[in-house]
């Protein structure tokens, strides 16, 4: 072939080859310039399927004009051999880019953002790539990108844009390994990269193209492939039932709006991923702008440590909402002593997204986690060389709170509650790999910490009635009970204890007010005298603390104040100071936290919340997405005619019901917690955190003229009263009220638990909970008069019931509950009855909805949160 002239191009040399086309330099001798000159292979030359194909890619190629599209220029035929002319480009295929050294975040911005624009051309012509991967992005010397091999059929388009055929296949012209390939004729695509819906062989549109876009950024930022396997089947399976591991959590370095983009575009449903290119697109060039304003440090590097970032936003308070927002900095100077943070090695233990508590073994050859599928829960170890999964307990409908070892590795133990005590656990012990579990202690809120000698362990009992948690000792058969020491405090329970090795002391953290403001206060305790001793108090919630061996300082999980999320970091003991540990930019869930014998290795949990707002009529029916690309509707209310929802940082925007014309409700960069909109549609109320402190704010409907009212040390939300002219706050285990136009607040005799109005103010809703002999609680939903009197109606309150409220015409309490593996909203009717399902979602949590004061729309947020164990190791 090199030498023959071809029509009027004269072929010069071989580019390469791949499983449709051969690939030739040519010079074109009318316009004397070169070009790429595509050849059907001769064993594919007489298949009329081929030649139609190859045809098909020529036609739907030359319809695009774009400088970030390969371009094509002709298409030919000479003695029976069919040819296209393609631009020729020198550089080198994305692929052979990765490969040579990691790019720049710089660099991964700018290609994102040129591959993005190219898919927004080709799609808005009605063509889908179908086979976007590394090899047909070509990166030129000039810095280029360019999508290679456009090639699809393609049909007027649906609801998203375009239809394929079923009989299309992506032709590649360039080498490729044949592992990544699949046959002409069987399902289509670089197995890789596919889409689940292109790996279930159904019809596509051009969200497959975004699928595909997004496993090609993961590579880019992670240098590793979303989905792995030895065998096309297994790689099919981790497409279509296994979440990759978090970019953040394979480079640190990584801006956590983009991690987000990664995982929206790699969104399994896809209505739950990016609707089109040009959304995705403009996510990408929001990302690129605030980058260059300086507003997110995205740089790329080597190191592990990444420069301070901006203040960013608190997230969490006791049980209100978790939240997460940029990432903090790291200064060298103030690394923990002891450490070599550089060679520390993070590895995803589980992938189902549902792991729950979990602990490591004594000699770090078994992991024990929670399961959680819907409201059941099941316990299973996993056998660390291996991967080996055994369940050990089937699921029920319980709630494990902790699980950890015993000395010995030979037994597990675990925490839990079932259906009839929910606010009530026992301690219990099992064979490692399964048997008949034992109890050994009732009431009980952590999980137990054995002494080095293994004859004793101690625990974290809550009290409601300090409030605040007691530190008992007991035996290691569970007997023998007393009372080391007690703290008071908020968030009863809501710790862990840990025991150094030495044996002298036990540590603790418990929720504290001091002064106005709220702290977390990490206490050391003497074994033998019950003395206490606080080592530091942290302004930001923290909960699971684990000794190091050397008796050096504690390791301890706390929400970031720099970046809001559950990081980890080591107080020095006994002096109490306090450096970063973790700088990774995952969030972890300050539940679980255990450190191995040796100091080494330790496990933890790592979250990941993604949430939309939808609208529906009353009923639940007719549902549509109005948001995307970004995690909102944490909290959700109606302001006249338009929704207010909160985001992962705080922050809350009012749009219109259709998602457009969204604005913020404040101007300020504080994280707002719980907001209630008045009646009256003129004023919202919302409590906002301010150095270590939850203020009340009131505002005018559209956010204007906010003026801070008088209140005490707030532990709740607020809630607007019926009348709109006061607000109602928990604050000193009371419910208190307040003028919106300010005074003096004043303590009510409204219940202290969870509450609501109905919507003409006249009757109240509140919850109530009796704990019996043995241990059960019973716990009620009930009814009454605003003004008083006994309550009109009873219910047991359902197993896993969130967010109570009444429904619009008062008839009904409505809350969140998952059964069948999936959330949604149900009623319970005031007249009685069985309890009504009012949305049908299949699949998916839920977080908040609220219905509009004419009760003539829902507003509600869904999504998906994921949970996984992750184990840290080589950092000492």
């Amino acid at each position: 072939m090199i030498g023959q002239t071809i029509s009027h191009y004269r072929v010069l040399s071989r580019l390469g080859s791949g499983g449709m086309g051969v690939v030739y330099e040519a010079e074109d001798t009318r316009l004397h310039r070169h070009v790429a000159l595509k050849f059907l292979p001769e064993e594919l030359a007489r298949n009329p399927q081929a030649l139609e194909r190859f045809q098909r890619e020529a036609q739907a190629a030359s319809a695009l004009n774009h400088s970030n599209i390969c371009t094509v220029y002709d298409i030919g035929e000479q003695d029976g051999r069919r040819f296209i002319a393609m631009e020729l480009m020198e550089g080198q295929t994305l692929d052979h880019r990765l490969a040579d050294k990691p790019p720049s975040l710089a660099l991964v911005m700018e290609w994102a953002l040129q591959i993005a624009d190219a898919l927004d051309a080709a799609h808005s012509k009605g063509i889908v790539h179908r086979d976007i991967k590394p090899s047909n992005i070509f990166i030129t010397d000039r810095g280029q990108a360019k999508i290679l091999d456009f090639g699809l059929a393609k049909v007027n388009d649906g609801q998203h844009g375009i239809r394929v055929s079923e009989d299309a296949v992506p032709m590649p012209t360039v080498s490729t390994p044949p592992e990544d390939l699949t046959s002409p004729g069987t399902t289509l695509g670089t197995v890789a990269y596919m889409s689940p819906e292109q790996a279930r062989g159904e019809e596509l549109d051009a969200r497959t193209d975004l699928f595909s876009f997004g496993a090609v950024l993961y590579e880019m930022t992670t240098l590793q492939r979303p989905f792995k396997g030895k065998t096309s089947a297994i790689i099919f399976h981790a497409i279509l039932a296994e979440s990759p591991i978090a970019p953040t959590n394979l480079n640190p370095e990584l801006a956590p709006k983009l991690d987000e983009i990664i995982r929206t575009a790699l969104e399994k449903d896809r209505d739950l991923r990016y609707q089109s290119a040009a959304e995705m697109r403009a996510e990408l060039k929001r990302l690129n702008r605030d980058t260059t304003s300086g507003k997110v440090p995205i740089s790329v590097g080597q190191a592990a440590i990444a420069p301070k970032s901006r203040k960013a936003l608190y997230g969490v308070l006791a049980a209100i909402v978790a939240m997460a927002v940029v990432v903090g900095g790291y200064f060298w100077s103030h690394r923990p002593r002891g450490f070599n943070l550089q060679n520390m090695k993070i590895v995803q233990v589980t992938n189902t997204g549902n792991a729950g508590a979990a602990a490591l073994s004594p000699d770090r050859r078994y992991i024990v986690y929670v399961l959680r599928d819907g409201a059941q829960e099941s316990l299973w170890v996993q056998q660390l060389a291996t991967g080996s999964n055994v369940q050990i307990l089937a699921p029920d409908q319980v709630h494990f709170v902790a699980v950890s070892f015993t000395p010995d590795g030979n037994y597990v133990m675990f925490v839990r509650s079932d259906k009839s005590t929910v606010n009530f656990r026992y301690l219990y012990q099992m064979p490692v790999l399964g048997g008949p579990p034992k109890q050994l202690i009732r009431d009980i809120d952590s999980a137990p910490a054995f002494s080095p000698d293994g004859q004793e362990f101690a625990f974290v009992r809550g009290v409601v009635a300090l409030p605040g948690n007691q530190i008992v000792i007991a035996q290691a058969d569970g007997s023998g009970e007393h009372l080391l020491a007690e703290r008071k405090g908020f968030g009863a329970g809501m710790s862990t204890v840990s025991w150094s090795a030495d044996g002298k002391t036990l540590a603790t953290i418990i929720g504290q007010i001091r002064g106005d403001s709220s702290q977390w206060v990490l206490s050391a305790i003497s074994r033998k005298t019950g003395e206490v001793r606080d080592l530091y108090s942290f302004p930001l919630p923290a909960q699971a603390a684990a000794w190091l061996p050397d008796g050096s300082g504690l390791l301890v999980l706390s929400a970031d104040l720099q970046s809001a999320r559950g990081q980890i970091r080591f107080v020095t003991y006994p002096q109490g100071e306090v450096s970063r540990f973790t700088n990774d930019l995952t969030n972890y869930n300050l539940c679980c936290l255990e450190v191995t014998r040796d100091g080494d290795s330790l496990v933890a949990l790592q979250n990941t919340t993604l949430s939309d707002v939808w609208t529906a009529k009353p009923d639940g029916s007719d549902a549509k997405q109005i948001t995307g690309g970004e995690a909102v509707g944490f909290g959700l209310d109606w302001v006249g005619s338009r929704i207010v929802a909160q985001n992962t940082r705080g922050q809350w925007f009012l749009m219109n019901p259709d998602g457009s014309n969204r604005l913020p409700l404040t101007d300020d960069r504080d994280p707002h917690f719980q907001l209630s909109a008045c009646n009256d549609g003129q004023h919202v109320l919302y409590t906002t955190w301010r150095n270590g402190i939850i203020e009340l704010w009131r505002s005018q409907a559209d956010g204007s003229n906010p003026i801070k009212l008088p209140a005490r040390a707030i532990l709740g939300g607020a809630l607007c009263a019926p009348d709109s002219k006061s607000s109602l706050y928990v604050a000193d285990g009371a419910v208190w009220r307040v003028s919106i136009e300010g005074g003096t607040p004043e303590k009510t005799d409204l219940p202290f638990s969870e509450f609501g109005y109905s919507p003409d103010g006249t009757r109240l809703f509140y919850t109530s909970q009796t704990l019996h002999e043995g241990g059960n609680v019973q716990s009620k939903l009930l009814v009454k008069l605003a003004s008083g009197g006994s309550p009109l109606y009873s219910f047991g309150i359902p197993y896993g019931m969130q967010s109570p409220r009444f429904t619009p015409d008062g008839k009904a309490i409505a809350f969140l509950l998952t059964r069948n593996h999936a959330a949604n909203i149900w009623e319970q009717p005031l007249a009685g009855g069985d309890l009504v399902q009012l949305t049908k979602f299949p699949s998916g949590e839920m977080f908040a909805f609220a219905w509009s004061r004419d009760g003539k729309q829902l507003a509600f947020s869904r999504g998906q949160r994921s949970t996984d164990v992750v184990m840290m190791s080589n950092f000492r």
